[in-house]
């Protein structure tokens, strides 16, 4: 890698986090792009009734996919 290269990791799910802090530990730097307007991916949690959090994962299917 040349000092001036950019990284840039598309997604800020499980595997683009895990990169971004894999590569932060060799202290290199990187931007991760990301279009929903939070991180994670497909993992989240939710509130559910009573407000009792629900922790949904890699294995939920949602109608945009």
């Amino acid at each position: 890698m040349k000092q001036n290269d950019k990284i840039v990791i598309i997604g800020g799910g499980l595997s683009g986090l895990t990169l971004a802090y894999l590569l932060s530990k060799k202290n290199i730097s990187a931007t991760i792009l990301e279009a929903s307007t939070r991180l994670g991916g497909r993992i989240e949690t939710i509130k559910g009734k009573n407000k009792t959090p629900l922790v949904l994962g890699a294995t939920w299917f949602s109608t945009i996919h």
